[in-house]
């Protein structure tokens, strides 16, 4: 059990630093292009993402380390301080790429995206698309924090189980 509990964290480790490392580069490599002169840089972007977006793949992803988190919890639940950040690291992925998402970022990515100038003007996409630059940063925060937790959690189960410390 020792080496599986291990691995399965390492694995989770790895793509919980894809799932941040694709947040980081969006921000800073697609964002720019994308909201550079709305709504022209819109209309681009969504005549570019017609085969594959981002939706394609955050919402699956994250979707899945929310479950592998919770399956982490459970297998390191006798291991108080790596349970802990465990537990800390999938509130923050719930609330904020999961809750955060759907309640907020869902709807902008309509109105800029999907609906567009048909259904909105200039000024209104414009004020979407700064909405949605600022409040972003607060995702890769957010992101950003759970990554490290569970980069944590994983440097603390190592030292735990070489001490067979489990009741700290």
């Amino acid at each position: 059990m020792y080496k599986i509990k291990h691995l399965f964290l390492a694995a989770f480790a790895w793509a919980v630093g894809i799932f941040t490392g694709a947040i980081v580069f969006n921000t800073l490599v697609f964002y720019p292009n994308i909201f550079r002169q709305v709504p022209e840089s819109l209309e681009l972007t969504m005549a570019f993402l017609k085969v594959r977006g981002p939706h394609h793949f955050f919402p699956p992803f994250g979707a899945i380390l929310i479950v592998c988190n919770m399956v982490l919890v459970a297998v390191w639940w006798r291991t108080k301080q790596v349970r802990n950040l465990l537990l800390l690291s999938m509130v923050i992925y719930i609330v904020f790429e999961f809750i955060f998402s759907v309640t907020f970022f869902w709807e902008k990515n309509t109105i800029m995206f999907i609906e567009g100038q048909s259904k909105h003007s200039i000024n209104f996409l414009q004020s979407t698309a700064d909405s949605f630059q600022k409040w972003h940063w607060v995702r890769v925060i957010a992101s950003t924090a759970a990554s490290i937790l569970i980069f944590v959690s994983y440097t603390l189960a190592i030292e735990s189980e070489s001490g067979s410390n489990t009741d700290n």
